[in-house]
């Protein structure tokens, strides 16, 4: 049988299962109910199974002409919150994308707007990218940010003072790490951290040769030919409910 508190010693690997179970109200000795069972025996057999998953050692390619673009994408659900980040280099006949290091976060079971899990995706991709670039041995020709969320770009674009407390103390630590400039909004189906926010993951999903370990194939293309937009393009409004309530009035 399993209980909440076996759980409990492996909640590294099945936050997500561990989440359902507080969800579900067990106490620590209770038996995790049938198809709660389920997914976490289903998450373990895909743990032990990931060490049969290869990934690329090295990221410098061969022949690089150039120093790399590093890229980085975050998303949210009411489930999960993630960021990851690639290296885009230029090599002969076009561009090399290599996986360099992802982060998710389980959402609170007592859970935030959306808006506000976007936000917390946003600022977990700033502190990862920051960390990376103090971290590489080489380095970077630039720095590109993807999310799909047009109510947090809004925000980012925005004077912190605007906004509520959450968000910004938020903001303003992403300002700090990150230009406004440097974010774009990609659709949802362009968005790769997407992958790590529905608990739908499966091994297949990071194999060698999978978008996971390769990015989007549109990385590839010049810059021009990427399925983004500016904060500026996109042109969203900012929620009431995200405002400091005393701006909120004088909107």
């Amino acid at each position: 049988l399993i209980t909440k508190r076996e759980v409990w010693r492996i909640v590294l690997k099945s936050k997500l299962c561990l989440r359902s179970v507080c969800i579900h109200g067990c106490n620590w000795d209770d038996v995790i109910p049938g198809e709660l069972r389920s997914e976490l025996v289903s998450s373990l057999q895909d743990r032990s199974a990931l060490g049969n998953v290869s990934f690329r050692r090295s990221m410098v390619p061969d022949k690089p002409l150039g120093l790399p673009m590093l890229v980085g994408f975050c998303d949210a659900s009411n489930q999960a919150y993630a960021a990851i980040t690639y290296l885009r280099w230029p090599v002969p006949g076009g561009y090399d994308v290599v996986l360099c290091c992802a982060k998710s976060r389980v959402a609170p079971v007592k859970i935030e707007s959306i808006p506000r899990l976007e936000m917390l995706s946003c600022l977990i991709l700033a502190r990862l990218v920051d960390t990376v670039v103090r971290a590489l041995p080489f380095n970077i020709s630039g720095k590109v940010f993807f999310s799909d969320s047009s109510c947090a770009l809004a925000q980012l674009s925005s004077d912190s003072v605007m906004l509520n407390v959450f968000n910004s103390h938020r903001v303003s630590e992403i300002q700090q790490l990150t230009s406004p400039e440097d974010w774009r909004w990609v659709p949802t189906q362009h968005n790769i951290a997407d992958l790590a926010t529905r608990g739908l993951c499966t091994i297949e999903d990071v194999q060698p040769g999978s978008t996971y370990q390769e990015g989007p194939s549109w990385l590839r293309l010049e810059q021009d030919q990427w399925p983004v937009k500016t904060a500026g393009e996109v042109n969203a409004s900012i929620p009431e409910s995200e405002l400091n309530p005393k701006m909120a009035k004088l909107k």
